[in-house]
């Protein structure tokens, strides 16, 4: 099951903040149930006054950050935050799911 919420983000984001946001929820959930085999994902939005934060959390198996950086998803994930200046933080552990989070700025007529 995958469950979103959303707090306080604006109607209409710049159009390269929403598709950062959206390609890394959909790298988090591809990773999530293809190599985490995880059965419960939750995927939060949240607005701030000057920025956006996403949070990706599942149950999965979790992994090491460290050896994994170097994939191609993670790559990618990490390589889209920092295009829009925003940052990208991954916390796994075995047996304990994963947690991707990123931030990235939303300022007002951007």
């Amino acid at each position: 099951s995958v469950v979103f919420s959303d707090e306080t983000v604006r109607a209409s984001l710049p159009e390269g903040v929403a598709v950062c946001l959206y390609r890394i929820a959909q790298e988090a959930l591809n990773n999530a149930i293809r190599h985490g085999r995880a059965d419960r994902i939750s995927i939060c939005l949240r607005g701030a006054s000057d920025s956006v934060h996403m949070t990706v959390e599942d149950n999965g198996v979790g992994f090491d950050v460290q050896t994994a950086s170097s994939g191609l998803g993670l790559i990618s994930m990490t390589e889209r935050v920092e295009h829009v200046g925003g940052s990208l933080r991954i916390r796994s552990q075995a047996d304990a799911g994963t947690q991707v989070e990123v931030r990235v700025p939303d300022l007002p007529g951007q």
